[in-house]
């Protein structure tokens, strides 16, 4: 394309030249010019060969520029990154928007000693077994077993629960943390309901008045799923907090929920993957609670809001348990805890 482009223009001033002086001499005024001199065909011809180089120099010159702009954001972003690391047990994968992306290094990974205060542990192996206490789980309705994020998970139809009982945790005063790896199918996120992960309550509706309940729920939006968790007497008294549609269908997600036994809604704060999640305060009024435990995993007794999908190692704590430890757990991914021998 160059070489055809430089022969024109060497044919064309050449013939110019010998034929007339006055074509050598051919400028973007004289081409400008509604009436052109004569010869009018080789001026014409002229005219539209300096169309073509004028276009041909635009062409070359935003080339350059956006090459040299391009090259400035590329140093940007290496600058930017150069002081960057993946956590341990992680590595660089690629970069986005001046961050680098990090990646699990499966050969690497390895278990993590349980952490302090975990009162109950239910891996969900092939049985319902506690690791921690004392509370194995009597499964009642739609609940098998099924792969899970590490070795197997309950797996729920929506019509089923699993019943693990008094935990010890029974009043709105007493602080706790609940961690489980969740896996949502896509009916539990469409269809605008609640589905608990776990939950402390026997009546639909949490109906009964002035007794302890909490759940901690998928709701699904658009798509996604919210997490939202409710503390308190009954639901139009209590502690309410729900996140932005984050949780995504079929996909393994690890979720948390901390409470600091405060009675109020600053006290509650909701992780997903590690990361502490933006809220919205929907209800501050926990009210006065009598003593309550009776817990289950997948639904309130008595199979209301049942779970859809995947649940596996859930855990509860008697105590608030930092970021670092949720974060730990998510790094472990699939190696899990390390169980007892």
């Amino acid at each position: 394309m160059k070489k055809s482009v430089l022969g024109i223009i060497v044919i064309a001033f050449f013939v110019g030249t010998i034929i007339s002086p006055n074509f050598a001499n051919a400028t973007v005024n004289q081409c400008s010019h509604t009436h052109l001199p004569s010869p009018t065909v080789i001026w014409t011809a002229i005219c539209d060969l300096q169309s073509q180089i004028n276009n041909l120099k635009t062409d070359i010159q935003s080339e350059i520029a956006a090459r040299k702009t391009a090259d400035t954001n590329l140093q940007t972003q290496i600058n930017s990154i150069s002081n960057q690391s993946c956590p341990p047990g992680q590595f660089v994968t690629g970069f986005s928007s001046g961050n680098i992306q990090c990646q699990i290094d499966n050969d690497t990974r390895q278990c993590i000693t349980p952490p302090l205060n975990l009162v109950d542990w239910w891996p969900a192996d092939s049985n319902t077994n506690d690791l921690a206490g004392s509370h194995t789980g009597t499964i009642s309705g739609g609940v098998t077993f099924a792969p899970g994020k590490v070795a197997q998970a309950f797996s729920f139809d929506g019509t089923g629960s699993v019943g693990v009982g008094s935990l010890g945790i029974s009043n709105d005063n007493q602080p706790f943390s609940i961690i489980a790896w969740v896996n949502p199918s896509a009916s539990a996120i469409n269809d605008g309901l609640p589905h608990v992960i776990v939950a402390e309550g026997s009546t639909p509706n949490n109906s009964v008045n002035g007794e302890f309940m909490t759940h901690f729920d998928i709701v699904g939006s658009n798509g996604l799923g919210e997490l939202e968790i409710e503390i308190g007497v009954t639901q139009t008294s209590s502690a309410i907090k729900n996140t932005s549609p984050i949780v995504h269908p079929g996909q393994w997600s690890l979720v948390a929920v901390t409470y600091d036994g405060s009675r109020t809604a600053d006290g509650i704060k909701i992780y997903i993957n590690g990361v502490l999640q933006p809220d919205t305060i929907v209800r501050n009024d926990m009210g006065d609670a009598s003593p309550r435990d009776q817990w289950a995993i997948g639904s309130q007794i008595g199979e209301f809001y049942s779970f859809v999908g995947l649940i596996d190692e859930t855990e509860i704590f008697n105590r608030v348990i930092t970021q670092q430890e949720i974060q730990s757990e998510f790094n472990a991914d699939s190696a899990g805890k390390c169980k007892p021998s």
